[in-house]
C-alpha cells in the first residue's frame, strides 16, 4: 500500500513537472512565435527602408546626371560665351579714349536699356496692332450690316416698286373701267337723248294728226319732272295709237263692206262693153 501510494506520488510528481515543462515549451514557442514576428517585421521594414533607399539613391543618381549635364552645358556656354566676353573687352578698349563705356558692365547696361526699350516698342506695336486688327474686325462687322441693311432696302425698295407697278396697273385698269363707263354714260345719255326726242316728235306728230294742231298740254314739268313726263308723253301716244288703230280697223272693215256690196250689184250690157 505504501508503495501504491509513493508511486502516487512519483506519478503526480511526474505529472507535475511534465505539466511544467509543457507550459515552459509553450512559453518558449510563444516567445519564438513573437520572436519570428518581430524578425518579420523588422525584416519587413528594412525590405521597405531598403527600397526607398535605393530609389532615393536612383533619384540622387538622375540629380547628378543632369547636374553633370547642367555643367557642361554651362561650360559649352561657358566656352561660347568667351569669345562676346572678348569681343566686350575690345570694344571697351576701343571705346576708352572717348570715355563712352568704361567698363563691360557699361555695354551690357546699354543692352539691357536698348531691349527693354525694343520690348516696350514691341508691345506698343502689338498693341497697335491689336487695335488696327479690333478696328478692321469693327469695320468689316459694319460693312456687313450695312451691306444686309441695304440688301433689306433694296429688296424693301424692290417690292415698293412691284407694288407701285401693281397699283400703276391697277390705277390703269379703273381709268379704262372709268373711261368705258363715262362712254357707256355718254352713249346712254345720247340714247337717252334721241330717244326723248323721239318720244317729242311722236308726240308733236300725235297731236298735229288729230282735231287740232297742237297736242295736249301735260302736267308734269319736263325738266324737274323728265320721267313722268315722257310716261305722260307716252301714254298720250299709246292712246293715240289705240285711236289710229281702231280708225284704221274700222276703215278696213268698211272697205271690206263695201267691196262686198259693189260686188253683189250685176252690171249691165253696156257697161261690160265699156269694160272690155
Amino acid at each position: 500500500m505504501e508503495e501504491c501510494d509513493e508511486r502516487q506520488r512519483d506519478f503526480d510528481k511526474k505529472r507535475k513537472d511534465m505539466k511544467e515543462q509543457v507550459v515552459k515549451f509553450e512559453k518558449f514557442v510563444r516567445e519564438n512565435d513573437q520572436k519570428h514576428k518581430r524578425a518579420e517585421l523588422k525584416a519587413k521594414s528594412e525590405r521597405k527602408l531598403r527600397e526607398q533607399l535605393e530609389e532615393k539613391k536612383k533619384k540622387c543618381q538622375d540629380e547628378l546626371q543632369m547636374c553633370m549635364k547642367e555643367s557642361e552645358r554651362f561650360e559649352g556656354s561657358l566656352r561660347s560665351l568667351v569669345r562676346y566676353k572678348s569681343y566686350l573687352d575690345s570694344v571697351t578698349e576701343s571705346s576708352s579714349s572717348d570715355g563712352e563705356y568704361e567698363e563691360i558692365m557699361d555695354i551690357l547696361q546699354r543692352y539691357w536699356t536698348l531691349r527693354n526699350a525694343n520690348n516696350d516698342l514691341q508691345q506698343q506695336q502689338n498693341e497697335r496692332t491689336a487695335e488696327l486688327d479690333a478696328a478692321r474686325k469693327n469695320n468689316a462687322e459694319t460693312l456687313q450690316r450695312l451691306q444686309q441693311e441695304l440688301l433689306v432696302r433694296n429688296s424693301n425698295i424692290h417690292g415698293m416698286q412691284r407694288k407701285i407697278e401693281s397699283l400703276r396697273h391697277e390705277s390703269q385698269k379703273q381709268g379704262g373701267e372709268i373711261e368705258l363707263k363715262e362712254h357707256v354714260r355718254k352713249t346712254v345719255k345720247k340714247d337717252c337723248g334721241q330717244i326723248v326726242m323721239s318720244i317729242k316728235n311722236l308726240y308733236n306728230r300725235c297731236g298735229s294728226s288729230g282735231k287740232t294742231s297742237k297736242p295736249p298740254k301735260i302736267a308734269f314739268s319736263e325738266k324737274a319732272q323728265q320721267l313722268a313726263y315722257m310716261e305722260a308723253c307716252l301714254s298720250y301716244i299709246q292712246d293715240r295709237v289705240l285711236d289710229l288703230s281702231g280708225v284704221a280697223a274700222g276703215y278696213a272693215n268698211q272697205n271690206q263692206l263695201n267691196s262686198a256690196s259693189t260686188a253683189s250689184v250685176p252690171s249691165s250690157p253696156t257697161a261690160n262693153a265699156t269694160k272690155f
